[in-house]
């Protein structure tokens, strides 16, 4: 046996919502409900506070909801749900009061479940009573949409275009204040919306055995479903049939009283008997035409029915139809994408590993023309430093100044180790190694040969400084191609040889100029507290910069070849 839905939802004033929860609270007969005091310990609050619906509309608003306009008349929903008596009671429904606990919890968990899904966060309340003639549920429905910030729309007295965009700005990044509102909700405010809240319920207790209820009678009072409408036209026929009953015992009283009065006064009241049964039957009449009307309203109600759920599985059928060709679509569609990505990826990869290797050989190559060349230098180096032992007799004030000079060429190295050398701060260094504070030219030497010899020597301190410059840039971008060519072991040997050979070069090259030893104030202590010497230092803040320029150049140059 099929059963009804009953799902009444209507909107509701502040004043409507708290005679609800006086309703709720006191659980007392009323005259409206049958409310068995004895059984009101059974019912239970299934959404919102325990102490009542007041008290879960003002936790809404405490936790920053703001409340509706001051002009909405109606800005909450009140709904009922429940169903047919005989769906609890299958056994005897007339049995008021009584229910299957297993239907009657199958029911609150489906008719919840849909709740939450049309109403998520705006359900502020629900409640159901067990205290009655028959289960059902009160709900109360807080609709919010996001109310953002108006844009200004011209600027305050005194204010600059600057500060009037910065409003404008801040008003349109506003995601909007949560809000109370019916009128203003993006489906709720719809026409015939509540109608559609209604069928998803239906199809959502169709599991159950539960169908779609009667709707509203055309021609009923707002507020009134087809049933309440009957009852309501039967009552109103009861009292007119207890009326004409009541005027029948008047007349035959009036009979009795008047049985010696004339033959018309008898007469006239035979025929206001007679009217007054014409009236009865008109009653009747009229009382069966409404059952006739009530009728065809149900059969009518029960097509559409049929015809909604018939459309319905059309629509679910298409429905599943298109998403799976949407999901298939989607699936090939990035297959594709995958495929074009990876294809291309593969192409720039033969590309650039091309390319690298080609420049890895011409990068071997300068390389080892550089290292001949330092060789060469180096082999001179010790030339000229063998005559400067035997030829220079410096003097105190020579003295000192070459020191002087020595430490311009110590600070060029450490920055040139530390990657920071500029060419402002080159030029600088050396005009202080060979001029001083006044701009007089600075003397090393007692004669002018060993003096040109010493100025040559710290002019070739400074060429190599800028070559270690150079040779610490070159090791970091070895450093950066050995990185990536972890799977190409042949030119990984080379490129390690060059790299080894290339920290052999500068070792020995600070060592001839006599700096692999000199602790520079640079700011950085060893483990005794002294500052470390010039060749930890290159090769500490070398590798530093190393990682530094590598991870530039990844991010930079984005490469797809082999990545550790």
């Amino acid at each position: 046996m099929a059963h009804k839905l009953v799902y009444n939802i209507q909107p509701a004033s502040p004043s409507m919502i708290s005679a609800l929860d006086r309703h709720c609270l006191a659980r007392v007969p009323d005259g409206a409900s049958n409310i068995d005091p004895g059984r009101s310990h059974l019912n239970q609050t299934l959404a919102g506070d325990p102490a009542g619906l007041m008290q879960s509309l003002r936790n809404l608003f405490a936790s920053g909801v703001k409340k509706p306009a001051a002009q909405s008349e109606s800005p909450y929903l009140r709904i009922v749900v429940s169903a047919s008596p005989g769906y609890f009671r299958p056994d005897d429904p007339e049995a008021t009061g009584t229910w299957d606990d297993a239907r009657l919890n199958a029911w609150v968990e489906v008719s919840m479940h849909q709740l939450h899904a049309e109403h998520g966060a705006d359900l502020i309340f629900a409640e159901l009573h067990l205290d009655e003639d028959t289960p059902h549920i009160h709900a109360v429905i807080a609709p919010t949409y996001l109310k953002k910030a108006r844009m200004p729309g011209r600027q305050k007295r005194g204010e600059t275009m600057e500060q009037f965009e910065e409003r404008k700005a801040a008003a349109r990044a506003s995601v909007g204040v949560r809000t109370v509102g019916r009128a203003s909700h993006p489906t709720l405010s719809k026409q015939d919306s509540f109608l559609r809240l209604r069928e998803r319920m239906a199809i959502a207790v169709d599991q159950l055995g539960i169908e779609y209820g009667e709707d509203r009678a055309i021609n009923a009072p707002a507020g009134q479903s087809t049933r309440e409408w009957v009852i309501q036209k039967a009552a109103e026929l009861r009292k007119e049939e207890a009326a004409l009953k009541e005027e029948r015992q008047k007349l035959a009283r009036e009979r009795k009283a008047i049985a010696t009065d004339r033959e018309d006064q008898l007469n006239e009241a035979l025929e206001r008997q007679r009217l007054i049964e014409r009236t009865g039957k008109l009653a009747a009449d009229a009382r069966d035409r409404l059952t006739a009307q009530s009728r065809e309203q149900e059969e009518r109600s029960k097509s559409r029915v049929a015809a909604l759920e018939k459309k319905a599985a059309n629509l679910q059928h298409r429905t599943d139809q298109l998403a799976k060709a949407l999901a298939a679509a989607h699936e090939t569609e990035e297959h594709i994408n995958a495929l074009e990505i990876k294809e291309r990826r593969m192409r720039q990869n033969i590309d650039t590993n091309s390319s690298r290797l080609k420049d890895m050989a011409v990068e071997e190559e300068n390389l080892n023309r550089k290292i001949e060349g330092l060789r060469r230098l180096v082999e001179s180096l010790e030339t000229d430093e063998a005559k400067l032992r035997n030829a220079v007799q410096l003097s105190e004030d020579g003295t000192k100044n070459f020191d002087i000079a020595m430490n311009e060429v110590a600070e060029v190295t450490s920055a040139a180790a530390e990657m920071t050398l500029t060419d402002e701060q080159f030029q600088s260094a050396q005009t202080r190694a060979f001029k001083d504070e006044e701009g007089q030219t600075r003397r090393f030497a007692t004669d002018d040969e060993n003096d040109s010899l010493i100025v040559r020597f710290i002019r070739f301190g400074f060429r190599k400084a800028l070559d270690l410059f150079d040779r610490i840039r070159a090791l970091t971008r070895l450093n950066d191609e050995i990185e990536r060519a972890r799977t190409y072991p042949e030119p990984l040997v080379q490129v390690q040889n060059i790299l080894n050979s290339t920290r052999d070069a500068i070792t020995e090259t600070l060592t001839q100029l006599g700096l692999a030893q000199q602790r520079p104030d640079v700011g950085e202590v060893d483990e005794n507290g002294d500052p470390p010497p010039v060749l930890d230092l290159v090769f500490k803040r070398a590798e530093r910069k190393a990682q530094k320029l590598n991870k530039e150049l990844v991010n930079r140059l984005d490469m797809s070849g082999p990545k550790m």
